[in-house]
């Protein structure tokens, strides 16, 4: 059913009215709830299933949901091994968009933070120094649970284009699944001062794909709060898709 289960819990997000999310996050852990994080009106745990009825009950709960996850372009593909004393390698990108003259020129990010919105980071660690920014300078976090797979490294080659473009930024690597995790990855950033975003992403479903609804609200008023930069791949799933006008022309309501 699209559930996600781990060590025999289901991953739900309970939505909340008013204040009631603290006391919601009580009963979670207390009733064997793990990895629990609260964004918004919205409080995302690993739950036991037995668990399910007495939670959906609880005082201020509105209701019980799958949490809403974040895809990547498929077929997603897998990385090869890791080579050690393997030399730098310079991105693609860099000669397609001009950047070392503008490098040359003195624009190299310096005093700029970018943050990296992912749901892989395989091997970020290994890279630090060499296609990443020193430790001081890349700081990563995971959230609502979001753990590293060493073959799955998506954000990290978003990160590692962002470093040959800009090698004097800090890199910030925000580790999701799910809306939650995006909602509480902003919050981070906004805390830590980050100027730049990119969210190599897409999400199913969050509006009628003409840049409204739930996603892209939260996406222009961070801006807006932030005075700051939001990057967003556009057209991944271009050729997996329709978009028109539908006609019921059997009259059976669909």
């Amino acid at each position: 059913m699209g559930f996600v289960v781990r060590e025999g819990r289901v991953q739900v997000v309970t939505v909340v009215a008013g204040g009631a999310a603290p006391a919601v996050e009580s009963w979670l852990w207390t009733n064997g709830g793990r990895w629990v994080v609260t964004a918004r009106n919205r409080v995302q745990a690993f739950v036991p299933p037995a668990s399910l009825d007495a939670l959906s009950g609880l005082s201020g709960v509105l209701w019980v949901e799958r949490p809403l996850y974040a895809e990547l372009p498929e077929p997603a593909k897998k990385a090869a091994p890791l080579k050690l004393g393997t030399l730098e390698v310079v991105s693609e990108g860099v000669e397609a968009t001009n950047a070392a003259a503008w490098n040359a020129e003195g624009y190299t990010g310096s005093g700029v933070r970018v943050g990296v919105i992912d749901v892989q980071f395989g091997g970020w660690e290994d890279l630090l120094g060499v296609e990443l920014p020193p430790a001081p300078m890349t700081t990563y976090r995971a959230f609502g649970g979001a753990s590293v797979v060493a073959d799955e490294v998506h954000g990290t080659a978003c990160a590692e284009i962002i470093h040959d473009l800009a090698p004097d930024a800090e890199i910030y690597l925000a580790h999701i699944r799910t809306l939650n995790d995006f909602y509480s990855a902003l919050d981070w950033f906004a805390g830590e001062g980050v100027d730049v975003v990119n969210m190599s992403l897409g999400w199913y479903n969050t509006g009628p794909g003409d840049g409204t609804g739930q996603i892209s609200a939260e996406i222009a008023a961070w801006v807006a709060a932030n005075d700051a930069l939001f990057i967003t791949s556009a057209g991944n799933e271009r050729r997996a898709h329709w978009q028109g006008a539908s006609t019921d022309d059997n009259g059976d309501g669909w």
